[in-house]
């Protein structure tokens, strides 16, 4: 097909086509933003009702928690954890007593050698027991026997004798102390 129609009417007709096009675009732009905005305005209506209704189920949940029952629930499991805190501040603190006396015990000591005073302290820091003996023997080589078994036991850190342990040879007082590594 030829187009006889002069240049003018051609350019007209390219103008009113592209006029067309852009209508449309605009057109199909305009009603995509439509929908858009639409579909933002059912989106915050669907949140705004989920957040009433959670909103509802809030207020209940602190209606709930007003009662007296669940107040006095609450109020024995605050004393509970209390309870629960103290103990375990007691029990970090406390002395292995069966610990440091199993280990005392185990210690070979002569039959002539007898222990009057005996004092457990437990050092905070590092967990090592602090145990103070003192005692009488009838002769000083079972004192020095004692020392040599306190010195030969793997879980006695340190071992010290008084000097005045020493000095009699019968009839012989002493006092040491120990230190006793931590329960394991």
């Amino acid at each position: 097909m030829i187009n006889l129609l002069p240049s003018e009417e051609k350019q007209k007709l390219v103008s009113e086509k592209k006029k067309r096009l852009a209508t449309v675009l605009g057109f199909v732009l305009f009603v995509s933003l439509i929908c858009l905005a639409l579909i933002f305005l059912a989106m915050k209506y669907y949140i705004l009702a989920e957040t009433d209704s959670q909103r509802i189920v809030l207020e209940q949940v602190k209606k709930e928690q007003q009662t007296p029952s669940f107040l006095n629930f609450s109020a024995i499991i605050k004393d509970y954890n209390e309870k629960l805190g103290k103990l375990d501040a007691f029990n970090k603190k406390e002395i292995y007593l069966n610990h440091a006396l199993k280990i005392i015990t185990d210690v070979s000591s002569p039959n002539d050698l007898h222990l009057t005073n005996f004092s457990i302290t437990r050092d905070e820091k590092n967990g090592i027991v602090k145990v103070g003996l003192s005692g009488i023997s009838d002769i000083r080589d079972s004192v020095v026997a004692y020392k040599r078994s306190i010195e030969s036991t793997k879980d006695i850190k340190k071992s010290y004798f008084f000097p005045q342990s020493w000095i009699n040879p019968i009839n012989a007082n002493f006092s040491l102390t120990l230190e006793i590594g931590p329960n394991k």
